[in-house]
């Protein structure tokens, strides 16, 4: 059994699989398996993964997806046929340092109690120039922490995870049933992160950079409509974790947490739902009693200290509502 599982969903990658696939034939860490999921390509993306990693010595697995299902879909298929004792994800175009694994990988092997472990990150180019640094903008663990105290710090934005930095207990994974949300095209990678964090049992990290990640600005993700659509997908996660701490019952400040996050995702939707001319919708939206009530949060004294920003542009959607009634 190997020591990591490597999943990487594919989908038309043949221009930028080579850096993360060139970056895992040079781990440190030999005892690896990678596992390439084609998301229905149709620039031969499969086939080319499957000759360049024929060549190596590296165990893989090339799988295909019956249809086109998303990043979602291929990393839970991916995750299924994982085999090692760690699952670590890599998307196409992203690439990790040769001792990144390793050094991940100790930390589950220093402490039986881990389940989460990662690492700093940095943002790149497709030239591979650093366009941010993950530290001092963001810190590391000094310590293992619990789960929930590391999803504070998350929620709060002082520690940061992404799919090029973070390893998971495969056998945690599959007890806790921790799976990415079918469907789910924007912050998939947020909701999968919060949900593994708060029920892991022990989280650590690595305090150094050991990985890249490709900001490509011609991407979808950088698209107007691509935005529209992706503020809903948003706004549900942040109502499905809402839904995750309210049933814990012992959440604490978490609560808290996601609700101003909640409020951020229902601003943001109401404001484009203007913003494309859609008043009808709008209106429906703001007659909604749970919608008015996530809203009336901005006017709570902790909220307002720290988003006062958050208070004016609901009082804006407020006005907005009278006039469209």
């Amino acid at each position: 059994m190997p020591s990591v599982s490597i999943v990487i969903p594919v989908y038309n990658g043949i221009r930028t699989l080579h850096r993360p696939l060139e970056a895992l034939r040079k781990q440190s860490l030999k005892d690896i398996e990678i596992i390439i999921v084609d998301d229905c390509s149709d620039d031969g993306s499969l086939a080319w993964a499957d000759k360049f990693l024929r060549n190596g010595a590296v165990p893989y697995k090339v799988l295909s997806l019956n249809c086109h299902g998303g990043v979602s879909a291929a990393r839970n298929l991916g995750m299924k046929e994982a085999a090692g004792d760690c699952v670590f994800f890599l998307d196409a175009d992203d690439y990790i340092e040769k001792t990144c694994l390793e050094k991940l990988y100790s930390l589950f092997c220093d402490d039986e109690n881990v389940d989460v472990a990662f690492c700093g990150f940095r943002r790149v180019n497709v030239l591979g120039e650093v366009l941010q640094q993950y530290f001092p903008r963001k810190k590391y663990l000094n310590h293992a922490v619990s789960g929930t105290e590391a999803l504070n710090l998350f929620w709060k934005s002082k520690i940061d995870l992404h799919m090029t930095s973070c390893m998971v207990r495969r056998s945690f994974l599959f007890e806790k049933s921790v799976f990415f949300y079918d469907g789910c095209i924007y912050r998939e990678d947020f909701e999968f992160f919060s949900r593994i964090l708060f029920r892991a049992r022990r989280v650590a990290s690595f305090p150094e950079e050991l990985s890249s990640y490709v900001v490509d600005k011609s991407s979808t993700t950088g698209k107007s409509e691509f935005m529209n659509k992706a503020a809903i997908h948003e706004l549900s996660v942040f109502i499905r974790l809402r839904k995750m701490v309210g049933e814990s019952g012992n959440a604490g400040e978490l609560v808290n947490l996601i609700e101003k996050l909640t409020l951020h995702g229902y601003i943001e939707v109401l404001e484009r739902a203007l913003k494309k001319g859609k008043q009808e919708e709008f209106r429906l939206m703001m007659e909604s009693e749970r919608i008015r009530k996530s809203l009336a949060a901005s006017f709570r004294r902790d909220i307002f200290l720290v988003k006062p920003e958050y208070f004016l542009k609901v009082l804006r959607l407020y006005l907005c509502f009278i006039i469209y009634r």
